[in-house]
């Protein structure tokens, strides 16, 4: 949709369109009951005709299995208009998912979002990286081996600066005393089919894989409060059935 601004009401008049739809669907099932019930009319002439009676109530029983089908399947798939912009209507969706819901155990503590380990979930913040920073079937390619992987805690020492050390003399703290920084130390390869990739996801001078460690770190900073030291290599994959060992390890780029 060109322009991007028309994609809202568009889906807005396709949403009033689907839900018309319904609408005159389920009145046409009712008409047609009625009219197995009550007899044909005939517009022209003005004559009534009634069904033999058995036929009269075949037909009737079906269209109303066919009308109760309708119904069920409208409800099966609701129609909501919503705005979650001005919060209107959501509402609606959140009770119907509230009494569609099957109670169950939970499958996460109250103090867990994810059941995947930190490793993983470091590789996915770099994965979504790489597919915003790079397209085609490029990223699609990219493979990020759990071998020749680091992902450790490191303590640095941080030399006191003079305010900090005035504060530890007034506090009674031996001003010799050293403070550490924790870090955390990630280093992952990045593994590609072609050299052309290769070039592709490193960029020009570099720039592409710097924007993409970059992003990375600024999220891992924010998801395990600490600060991060991250390092991504790229390397090719020789051949499609290479093992882990055998990759291209020329040029690599940090």
């Amino acid at each position: 949709v060109r322009p991007k601004t028309n994609l809202l009401p568009m889906a807005y008049e396709l949403s009033v369109m689907a839900d018309s739809c319904w609408e005159k669907a389920e009145l046409l099932v009712k008409e047609e009951i009625k009219t197995a019930k009550n007899g044909n009319v005939d517009e022209e002439s003005g004559t009534l005709t009634i069904a033999p009676e058995n036929d009269d109530l075949a037909s009737s029983s079906s269209l109303e299995k066919k009308d109760i089908k309708c119904q069920q399947q409208r409800e099966e798939c609701p129609v909501f208009m919503i705005s979650a912009l001005h919060n209107d209507g959501v509402d609606d969706i959140l009770k119907m998912l509230t009494r569609e819901a099957m109670p169950g155990e939970w499958m996460l503590e109250a103090d867990e979002s994810t059941d995947m380990s930190p490793e993983e979930r470091a590789q996915e913040i770099i994965r979504e990286k790489i597919y915003r920073s790079v397209h085609r079937e490029v990223p699609h390619q990219v493979f990020l081996p759990d071998w020749n992987r680091r992902f450790e805690y490191i303590d640095i020492p941080q030399k006191q600066t003079e305010y900090e050390q005035n504060s530890a003399r007034n506090s009674g703290i031996p001003s010799n005393s050293k403070t550490t920084v924790k870090i955390l130390r990630i280093e992952q390869d990045l593994i590609v089919q072609t050299k052309s990739h290769k070039r592709l996801l490193q960029g020009k001078n570099g720039a592409t894989l710097e924007r993409i460690t970059n992003q990375s770190q600024r999220d891992l900073e924010h998801l395990f409060q600490c600060k991060v030291s991250l390092a991504l290599r790229v390397k090719v994959k020789r051949n499609n059935n290479a093992r882990a060992q055998e990759l291209d390890d020329d040029d690599d780029d940090e």
